[in-house]
């Protein structure tokens, strides 16, 4: 995948060969095509433009992390970027929408542009990973308020608590399950 200049906005993104497409019944109000990136086609360029769309997304959704905390953040979700085993794109008209990565039957992440947000892009995803993947677990930041209350919504619910984040930070983690796996 190559691009001819350095723009790593979301406006554009060159849709390579290598991404699979996902044949699903999962709709959103956008009509998002959802691909799935193997790991050695995940390029620096993609990378970088997923890490675009991670920090805008947090920004709008964490607001209880700190810049500081944001940039120290950073270096682990390039890293979990490259090394999910199973990473999804939500992309329209060659804009990146959203991503997903899931391992074994849990996501581990989830990131919707915010220009996205609240238009059914979150649920399709969801439903993709239920439906293609038998997702039944997420864990998510408890300060995270609205993603808490999606989940709650999508039918998952609170199996246990962590005080703090996988890095030792003291942002508390739930842990969730959807309705199926009790």
């Amino acid at each position: 995948m190559t691009q001819k200049n350095d723009d790593l906005s979301l406006d554009t993104l060159l849709i390579s060969q290598d991404f699979l497409p996902i044949t699903t019944k999962a709709n959103d109000n956008l009509n998002s095509t959802f691909y799935v990136v193997p790991k050695n086609k995940r390029t620096k360029q993609l990378l970088q433009q997923l890490t675009v769309l991670w920090h805008q997304s947090v920004l709008t959704s964490h607001d209880f992390l700190t810049p500081t905390d944001i940039m120290a953040i950073k270096p682990e979700v390039i890293q979990g970027l490259s090394q999910i085993e199973t990473l999804i794109l939500a992309i329209k008209d060659h804009k990146l929408q959203a991503f997903m990565g899931i391992a074994e039957n849990k996501i581990e992440m989830l990131f919707i542009a915010p220009s996205f947000q609240g238009k059914g892009l979150g649920k399709a995803l969801l439903n993709l990973a239920e439906t293609n993947y038998q997702v039944q677990f997420v864990d998510v930041n408890e300060q995270n308020k609205s993603a808490v209350a999606f989940y709650h919504k999508m039918g998952f619910q609170i199996m246990n608590r962590s005080p703090l984040d996988d890095a030792s930070r003291p942002f508390p983690i739930l842990h969730l399950t959807n309705k199926t796996s009790f």
